[in-house]
């Protein structure tokens, strides 16, 4: 039960709206892109490290459990979503990439507030 909590949260932290949209693999694998990709806005902001990688972890084996069932490579599919989010940090600048994100998500449980 936690554990698909904790998973729901990584999705819609992700912006996928549970019961709005249909959750995808691909949407799973761009959750744990974003949270790999966060790791290194520590460099820049305080960040949320043991939510970061429960969440992750959260969605690498929900990932691993829906492309089980669908017959789907979860590890390619992750890979290309990997890559697809290196390029779009390398392409901002991370430390540019890390404030869109704090500034999007700075009010949630990914980074630590302030003060």
């Amino acid at each position: 039960m936690i554990r698909t909590v904790v998973a729901m949260a990584a999705l819609l932290v992700a912006g996928q709206a549970v019961g709005q949209e249909t959750i995808t693999l691909n949407g799973i694998a761009r959750t744990v892109s974003l949270m790999t990709a966060l790791y290194g806005c520590g460099r820049y902001y305080p960040i949320n490290t043991p939510l970061i990688e429960k969440v992750a972890l959260a969605s690498r084996r929900m990932g691993e459990e829906v492309a089980a069932r669908e017959g789907k490579d979860w590890r390619a599919i992750l890979v290309a979503e990997l890559e697809r989010r290196i390029t779009e940090v390398n392409a901002t600048g991370q430390q540019l990439w890390c404030q869109d994100q704090y500034e999007i998500r700075g009010n949630r449980p990914l980074f630590k507030r302030k003060g």
